[in-house]
């Protein structure tokens, strides 16, 4: 059956091969009084952490060896008590909108230069992207006074490069 609690404690113990794989064991204990045995490929895992609120699949099909399992949310969705808590996104450490913001911006200098400027090449094109993450990102409307004018390029070094742009 599937639960949601806090973890209270997280202990290794031991090992064991199944199809040529090394699993380890570990004994997990949640707040509300579940205690069980999540067996994982990885020796540091990172679904059951010490006050970490997580969903999990109590299973007691084998009262004498209850299994905890973590489920798998691929969508970020709230948490029971409305907070989008996601302890794997937390992990992942990697900023996913100021990537998409950062992709969108390139591609934005890339058609505001054009590719058969005399303009293009790498150096002014990402400056200009980084201009519009700062913008976008500031999470400010306002464009400076200095930004209203005309923007005018100086004429680039000639870049040795394969590049369309």
């Amino acid at each position: 059956m599937q639960k949601n609690s806090t973890v209270k404690n997280v202990q290794g113990s031991g090992t064991f091969e199944f199809n040529g794989k090394t699993f380890y064991k570990y004994e997990v204990q949640m707040e509300n009084g579940d205690v069980g045995e999540y067996n994982s490929v990885s020796q540091d895992q990172n679904h059951f952490i010490i006050g970490a609120t997580v969903d999990y699949i109590y299973d007691v099909t084998k009262p004498q060896y209850p299994k905890i399992k973590p489920v798998y949310n691929f969508n970020a969705s709230p948490s029971r008590d409305g907070n989008f808590k996601n302890v794997q996104k937390a992990q992942r450490g990697d900023n996913v909108e100021l990537m998409i913001v950062k992709q969108s911006c390139l591609k934005a200098a890339v058609e505001l230069v054009g590719p058969n400027s005399q303009f293009a090449n790498v150096a002014e094109v990402t400056k200009i992207a980084q201009f519009f993450v700062n913008w976008v990102m500031d999470n400010d409307s306002k464009i400076p006074e200095k930004y209203n004018k005309k923007i005018i390029l100086e004429e680039p070094e000639k870049e040795k490069t394969d590049l369309p742009f």
